[in-house]
């Protein structure tokens, strides 16, 4: 890899030169250390991919705190997934693991329903 050999450095005329020099150096020197340190707003890494520690923190001011706590509120009709009656069902058959297992511990069955 070739090493990129620089210019020499600037003859300043006067004090003021010396100060836009700086001025616009500076400014270089911050727009190279925000392309070093990317993040998911400034670069094509996807945020699932960074590290936890440098990701973004959600600064938007539109969304507004209601005060109330997550999830389902009071009042709040749940919405689950129905039983099957066992009434409806053809069969009802009973299935117990062998009373040993593989290291010769004794086993426990209890009751497992499959329809």
């Amino acid at each position: 890899m070739n090493k990129k050999t620089l210019p020499p450095p600037p003859d300043f005329d006067s004090p003021e030169e010396a100060r836009d020099i700086i001025h616009f150096l500076w400014s270089k020197l911050a727009e190279l250390e925000d392309r070093l340190n990317p993040n998911s707003r400034k670069s094509s890494v996807p945020s699932s991919q960074q590290a936890l520690h440098s990701k973004a923190k959600n600064t938007s001011p539109s969304r507004k705190i209601s005060g109330k706590k997550p999830g389902a509120q009071p009042g709040h009709k749940g919405h689950r997934r129905q039983l099957h009656p066992v009434e409806d069902s053809a069969t009802v058959e009973q299935y117990l693991p062998n009373k040993t297992c593989h290291c010769g511990c004794c086993v426990i069955p209890h009751l497992i329903m499959v329809f």
